[in-house]
């Protein structure tokens, strides 16, 4: 994950790329959060990996309210850090960090 600093304030982008492991922590997310998921750019390497750059490291793959979403991976969980968002921002790094060290 990254701080972004913007002129809007600062951005958590975490680059979930085992979202798919942590379903129960997204979907426990305030409904805004969920809305930037899913609004956020696709990935055009997993829907058509001839469009995309070799160089991509690819996209998160998340189901959301019963549809199964194919995200760009530096914008799928890209999130403006405020008091309220903090702890789900919290949540989703630690969960995507646990889901890393059991896997290495």
């Amino acid at each position: 994950m990254n701080w972004v600093f913007r002129k809007a304030g600062v951005y958590a982008r975490i680059y979930g790329d085992n979202a798919g492991k942590y379903q129960n922590t997204i979907h426990d997310l305030p409904r805004d959060m969920q809305e930037l998921m899913t609004s956020s750019r696709d990935c055009k390497r997993l829907i058509n990996p001839e469009e995309c750059s070799d160089a991509c490291v690819q996209g998160i793959i998340y189901s959301l309210i019963g549809e199964t979403y194919k995200k760009c991976r530096y914008d799928g969980m890209y999130f403006l850090l405020t008091n309220q968002r903090a702890k789900y921002i919290t949540d989703l790094v630690c969960a995507e960090v646990n889901i890393r060290r059991s896997l290495s």
